[in-house]
């Protein structure tokens, strides 16, 4: 029996013969079961740590996501590239990555040691004590090392063995979190442990499966690193000021009005980064596609990033309608009536996504035609709107004053990308608007392939 799981687990993780339109579904199909797991996670938590609780857990994983998002120079989106375009650098990218992640960790550690000694860390010091510091540092190289994993693995279209790794660390959190309520009671920080364990065993079964698929390495390439570097930190920015655009709004509510509030906009903004994961998927599948199709084939995936970008508009319009309809009576349910206030600011950020999160696929056009710089200067133009808008806004509203302020910088960037990867491309943006076509093909393959499996 060990030996046929064994064998059937093999087979799955070498299979990377999807389609494009396959991956993007598969990839979803994850998403939505890495929901469900996120959602019970979230759910155990809110009820068991109230909102105090739940906002300082909230602030001690945004640390070393901020750490990691800053640090990893954006590693990752040069291996999806570079991995796609010639798969036989694959190996020397993972040593690569191993190299820097633990120099990169080791720089982290000096400088929070530093200011620890110096200075303190103000009105977050309760968030970084000296034992603190090793754990957020633990973390900040399993995220570095499963994100930039993750990437490699997409980019030699190992999408199954993507979905495993995701579906695991949620999994293993649900149950770990299940034996610490059930023994002990939960608590802010043996949450917070519970969830570092998580994401160590995810990265450890990425570890395994890059040495299954042969892609593991330790013997780094210097002159491939540096391309990498130019590459990836032109991507970097980008990504730091889109996570700033959310992910900003917990820190200045904290520094604003209290723990209590931070906790509501939490689950608003954790519920809405679930919503974005549906066209962040398309887009992170599509980047090695067009990567391949420009590069190895030369081909034009300027038609293929219009249509995906069309279908991902609609669908993640629909999610986002049934979420709005049923956040008010879902929250209120599952969260606990000490959450009631998150529905405002979740609807706000909800329709926010749905009106723009579509162009993430079409930065994965940009981003495999080395066109990077287009998404960091929107990125940094809507990150710098949303900091300013929010100093106005927390303290007269609150945590509805912040999902406000990522609405209007959510389309702002939306505009901006449209405006320009339009005139890049040369073609009419009214190519964007839906089609009967696009809602004929979701069927067809919502027929095809999923219900007739069911059947």
């Amino acid at each position: 029996m060990l030996n046929i799981l064994i064998t059937k687990l093999a087979t799955i993780l070498k299979n990377n013969s999807f389609s494009v339109f396959s991956a993007s579904v598969w990839i979803m199909t994850s998403q939505a079961i890495l929901f469900l797991g996120q959602f019970l996670t979230g759910v155990l938590i809110a009820r068991a740590l109230l909102p105090d609780g739940r906002g300082q857990y909230a602030i001690l994983l945004l640390i070393p996501t901020m750490l990691n998002l800053v640090g990893n120079m954006g590693l990752g989106i040069a291996n999806s590239h570079y991995s796609a375009r010639e798969p036989g650098l694959s190996r020397a990218l993972c040593a690569n990555n191993i190299w820097f992640s633990l120099f990169v960790c080791s720089v982290w550690a000096v400088i929070l040691l530093y200011v620890y000694y110096e200075s303190g860390f103000g009105p977050y010091s309760e968030f970084i004590t000296i034992n603190h510091i090793y754990s957020i540092i633990a973390a900040t190289f399993f995220l570095f090392l499963s994100g930039y994993s993750q990437s490699l693995l997409l980019g030699t279209n190992h999408i199954s063995a993507i979905n495993v790794i995701r579906l695991a660390q949620p999994f293993i959190l649900i149950g770990i979190l299940v034996s610490i309520y059930i023994l002990v009671g939960l608590t802010v920080w043996n949450s917070y442990n519970a969830w570092l364990i998580s994401i160590g065993a995810s990265c450890l079964i990425t570890i395994i499966f890059l040495v299954r698929l042969g892609l593991f390495s330790l013997k780094p390439n210097l002159l491939l690193f540096i391309s990498s570097i130019k590459l990836g930190a032109k991507g970097a920015l980008a990504a730091i000021a889109g996570f700033i655009i959310i992910q900003s709004d917990i820190l200045m509510i904290r520094n604003f009005r209290d723990d209590a509030e931070t906790g509501i906009y939490s689950i608003a903004a954790a519920l809405a980064f679930l919503l974005i994961s549906i066209p962040q998927s398309t887009g992170k599948v599509l980047f090695p596609y067009i990567s391949r199709l420009e590069h190895r084939e030369g081909g034009d995936g300027t038609d293929t990033a219009i249509i995906y970008c069309r279908i991902t508009f609609l669908i993640t319009l629909f999610v986002a309608f049934l979420a709005i309809v049923l956040a008010p009576f879902m929250i209120s349910f599952v969260y606990g009536e000490a959450y009631n206030e998150s529905v405002i600011s979740f609807v706000i950020l909800a329709s926010a996504i749905a009106l723009s999160g579509y162009v993430f696929v079409l930065d994965a056009q940009l981003y495999a035609r080395e066109q990077v710089w287009v998404a960091t200067i929107c990125s940094v133009l809507a990150a710098s709107l949303n900091i300013g808008l929010n100093i106005y806004f927390i303290p007269q509203y609150g945590a509805v004053g912040a999902a406000i302020t990522s609405f209007i910088s959510y389309l702002f960037y939306a505009f901006a990308i449209v405006i320009i990867y339009f005139k890049l491309v040369n073609r009419n943006i009214s190519e964007l608007c839906p089609r009967s076509s696009d809602i004929r093909l979701i069927v067809h393959f919502v027929n095809s392939k999923v219900l007739a499996k069911l059947k």
